[in-house]
């Protein structure tokens, strides 16, 4: 699910291989049909719906119209190729701080530090939390800096071993929802957003799902679900992401 949110498509909903064509489900290449996770209510007992579809939003299936016009996922089997000796790469002219990535767009590197000393180990590098000013970097900063931060998910429900956590379902489809605080802040509800190292708020990536941002409180985190940020109460101990800038080598 972390690879379609990932992937730069928007799409909600893809095909899978799933269909009713005899009155019993079965998948397309003939693979036992022995793990389904349909939707409370489905797969509907209805002949006009016999193929599958797969919500990124969820993680839940429902039964549609085969005729509908959607994205499907494609499954092959594991391609292993002929290793071909390379020319070694050219190394990076910059350096960044261990455990940070480098964003060639920017210039600049990005890392994520524990709650309780974040800002202070952030302004100790030469860093600030992190300022956005365009969906390439949100995007670089929500999909590639989420595959570092590392939590456990183990047994059958996750026991979950992981500080920055803010959100798991314990349930299958298990699913894990993390934050991060980003450098945007403001005195008050009726102040203009600021960026923590004084740059322009030329983008914004506001999500929804909490209404006005106006209503919420004074800083603001990116959420991994679908890399769109929400204001919170300063005082929430959720890991920050710091950005400082690389040194040439």
């Amino acid at each position: 699910m972390r690879y379609l949110n990932c992937s730069g498509d928007v799409t909600t909903e893809y095909w899978l291989g799933g269909s009713n064509a005899n009155g019993s489900w079965s998948w397309t290449d003939g693979t036992t049909f022995d793990f389904s996770e349909w939707k409370k209510g489905e797969p509907k007992n209805d002949t006009e719906v016999r193929c599958t579809v797969l919500s990124v939003n969820n993680g839940l299936w429902t039964a549609q119209n085969c005729s509908k016009a959607k994205q499907f996922i494609c499954s092959t089997p594991e391609y292993i190729p002929t290793v071909i000796p390379t020319t070694p790469t050219t190394p990076s002219p910059y350096k960044c701080p261990d455990g940070a990535n480098f964003f060639d767009l920017t210039g600049y590197c990005y890392l994520d530090f524990f709650p309780a000393e974040a800002e202070k180990d952030c302004f100790s590098i030469g860093g600030n939390y992190a300022s956005i000013h365009s969906a390439a970097e949100n995007d670089f900063i929500g999909c590639k800096v989420f595959e570092g931060l590392e939590f456990v998910l183990t047994s059958d429900p996750p026991s979950i071993h992981f500080l920055r956590l803010a959100f798991y379902k314990p349930e299958p489809p298990y699913w894990v929802i993390l934050n991060l605080f980003i450098g945007l802040k403001r005195t008050n509800y009726t102040s203009a957003w600021e960026w923590s190292d004084g740059t322009p708020v030329d983008f914004t990536h506001f999500g929804t799902v909490v209404g006005d941002p106006n209503d919420e409180g004074n800083c603001v985190i990116l959420n991994s679900s679908m890399n769109e940020w929400y204001p919170v109460d300063c005082g929430k101990k959720y890991t920050a992401i710091c950005k400082v800038r690389a040194t040439p080598v």
